[in-house]
């Protein structure tokens, strides 16, 4: 008769025996594959270093200004390294556009055909110091001075609290520049006479930051006199305002280099926030 104890050893060495087989399935690595499994870490510990090797650099986040409205407020980190060129932009005036202005600025007796006119995106620093998308009529012939004027003030951080069309403030001057609005064209008399056609009604005029760059007209008798004495006009004899255009100021300089003439340089009155070009 087989004794208890010899028939539980010999079961308890059955399941050792199996738990080691068990243990020992997996087949043993190859020279290669050890090699190869030493250069994965190797490349894993360098992309962990460096950074994936695929990956690439991140363009902007908005490529150009389409679809975008004049107002917005754009992070430096949306437009890095894109092409400066495509912020700066001119359209012809599609129906949509036309529809927006028809009756406004675009009066309806205006005799400038639209195709003469361009509509143009571009960015601008806020006095906020922030970057903004922001809009312009002019004439077509213009087009490409402006964009290169603008494009100058942005890269230099030159400020334009607003630029919009006139057409948002119902195309009444007045109300465009109690908000301090940059516009250009608008279909409308000049303020010299009342009546021959302002140069804005053929694009050919801006106004710029007009609340610190009033319109004055002088008297013989040594007063002086706003546009309209109901706005709130920057006082230009204070030296420590900024935004006040003169001969050294960026903007001056600027569109004088492109065949500007600016209406601070006029006798009687003074229009300093004003810059045409007529030929």
């Amino acid at each position: 008769m087989v004794n208890k104890r010899t028939v539980i050893g010999l079961l308890l060495c059955m399941v050792l025996a199996l738990a080691g087989c068990r243990e020992n399935t997996a087949p043993a690595k190859t020279a290669k594959e050890e090699s190869q499994s030493k250069m994965n870490v190797v490349i894993s510990e360098t992309a962990a270093d460096t950074g994936s090797e695929t990956e690439t650099a991140a363009g902007p986040k908005i490529e150009n200004l389409d679809g975008l409205d004049a107002g917005t407020v754009i992070s430096p980190e949306d437009i890095e390294g894109g092409e400066l060129d495509n912020y700066f932009v001119s359209y012809t005036i599609d129906d949509d556009l036309f529809k927006r202005i028809y009756g406004l600025s675009y009066k309806e007796d205006c005799t400038i055909p639209r195709e003469e006119l361009r509509y143009l995106k571009v960015l601008h620093y806020g006095y906020d110091r922030q970057i903004y998308v922001g809009e312009l009529m002019v004439n077509a012939e213009l087009a490409g001075d402006f964009l290169e004027i603008f494009r100058a003030l942005y890269e230099n951080q030159y400020e334009i609290e607003k630029m919009l069309l006139v057409d948002d403030f119902g195309a009444d001057d007045n109300w465009s520049i109690e908000n301090n609005n940059t516009s250009a064209f608008n279909y409308r008399v000049s303020t010299l006479d009342g009546v021959t056609l302002s140069n804005h009604a053929f694009g050919r005029a801006i106004d710029i930051n007009p609340l610190h760059n009033p319109y004055v007209t002088y008297y013989d008798w040594g007063m002086d006199t706003y546009f309209d004495e109901s706005i709130p006009y920057m006082n230009r004899e204070d030296s420590s305002l900024k935004h006040m255009i003169n001969h050294e100021d960026l903007c001056c300089r600027l569109f004088i280099e492109h065949g500007f003439t600016w209406g601070g340089d006029w006798e009687n009155p003074k229009d300093y926030q004003h810059f045409e070009k007529i030929e």
